[in-house]
């Protein structure tokens, strides 16, 4: 049952206090904005006895005296000499120690970590550990930059972006990656709503990412952590803060991405394999081959095309459509035909694989060059079986593209359409 372990306040009335962290490093720690833990003087961080609330030396201070300092982040960390437990935020002094917003506490004193490549003052909002293959390291955000330390010497990861306020490890089922949670809608000048993945050299989007109705002000990933539920197929990434949609979908502040349990057999690929060749190929104004190994005809926003994978499973049916990579906000049709065209089909700038009868599914606006369907947030609830009139178990095949927009003036044809690859479902 709840139990309160006292309060935590701030003298200064205009300033109340909060708690923005908690860590396990032998005792519980607190960590955030509070001058006073229960009844103790403590500056920002405190250590949890049992019956009540210890300071850690001096703590943490902005300037002696003056505002008070920010701890938002805390993550136990083992750089080598055994673990200790770092703290990152606004602050300027850990123990009477001049520091860069970042120090260690062993549990009885606290040292600087090392010269991280930022001006002093800069705020820290996040930290995680991470191997990136090179061993394992701390990872933190700071004024508009991602930093390794890795016991020694800090490194630059990523020019990040701004308003970053998580970071984690989670392993997508390709492997471990970082990811980073906050405020952005790009980050080192890849489109990414609010959250994203770097795996060692560059940053992609998660599908849709994280969004707002455009009633809602805040929107923001504040905490990411990686947890199995159960369900089956893994851990799947949370995500938390202040946001109503989620890849489409809506939510209420809190969404799991979860690893992708692929339906059906990607194919109708633009690269130059289909006897139909992409009406976009050289001389045009887009590299040859016109299309990735995996993707449609090149568009005018991704030389390398649109994708079109689905995940879940058929019986029963959890199958969603997703497409990637197309023109940013381009109208989009997904299209399910019972029957094949054999080497395709040349269509506007890309090339048709779908035939046989066609049936119309879920028509919308692309979010970021994304789609999916079904999709909750606009109204498309119906699950793919029914709207491909097919029963799950009994074998039917059904072959599915999306057709969107994409009109730019310029670009190779005269045509205002295109597609992405097609997925062919056995039900």
């Amino acid at each position: 049952s709840p139990a309160a372990l006292g309060a935590f306040s701030w003298m200064d009335e205009d300033y109340g206090g909060e708690v923005r962290a908690l860590a396990k490093f032998g005792s519980l720690y607190a960590a955030g904005r509070f001058e006073q833990a229960g009844t103790t003087n403590a500056n920002s961080i405190a250590r949890y006895t049992g019956s009540g609330w210890a300071p850690l030396g001096l703590g943490v201070e902005l300037y002696p005296g003056q505002l008070p300092a920010w701890v938002r982040a805390l993550v136990v960390f083992d750089d080598g000499n055994g673990e200790q437990l770092y703290a990152a935020g606004d602050f300027r002094r850990a123990g009477g120690v001049t520091v860069p917003g970042i120090a260690r506490w062993n549990g009885s004193s606290w040292s600087s970590v090392g010269s991280p490549p930022v001006p002093i003052g800069s705020g820290w909002s996040a930290l995680t550990v991470f191997d990136d293959g090179s061993g394992i390291g701390l990872v933190g955000a700071v004024g508009g930059k991602i930093l390794r330390f890795d016991g020694s010497g800090w490194s630059i990861v990523s020019s990040g972006a701004n308003e970053i306020h998580s970071l984690t490890e989670f392993d997508d089922g390709t492997g471990p990656a970082l990811y980073a949670g906050g405020a952005f809608t790009s980050i080192d000048g890849v489109k990414a709503n609010r959250v994203a993945k770097w795996n060692g050299t560059s940053w992609s989007a998660l599908g849709g990412g994280i969004t707002s109705a455009p009633s809602s002000y805040t929107k923001a990933v504040h905490a990411l952590a990686s947890y199995d539920d159960g369900l089956g197929n893994g851990p799947a990434l949370f995500a938390a803060g202040s946001f109503d949609r989620a890849g489409g979908d809506v939510v209420e502040d809190i969404a799991a991405w979860r690893r992708c349990t692929f339906a059906g057999t990607p194919y109708c690929f633009g690269d130059g394999s289909l006897a139909t060749p992409c009406p976009c190929a050289l001389p045009n104004t887009v590299p040859s081959p016109s299309g990735a190994a995996d993707a449609g005809c090149a568009n005018s926003s991704n030389s390398s095309g649109a994708r079109l994978r689905a995940s879940g499973t058929t019986s029963p049916d959890t199958v969603r459509l997703h497409g990637s990579s197309q023109t940013l906000a381009g109208y989009t049709i997904f299209i399910a035909g019972n029957g094949t065209e054999v080497g395709g089909v040349a269509y506007h700038d890309g090339v048709r694989c779908a035939g046989g009868t066609f049936l119309r599914i879920g028509a919308q606006n692309a979010t970021g060059g994304t789609t999916v369907y079904p999709n909750l947030a606009l109204g498309f609830t119906l699950p793919l079986h029914v709207v491909s009139g097919v029963t799950p178990g009994s074998g039917q095949t059904r072959y599915y593209q999306a057709l969107y927009r994409d009109a730019t003036p310029g670009f190779c044809s005269a045509g205002t359409l295109n597609l992405t690859n097609g997925v062919e479902i056995v039900w």
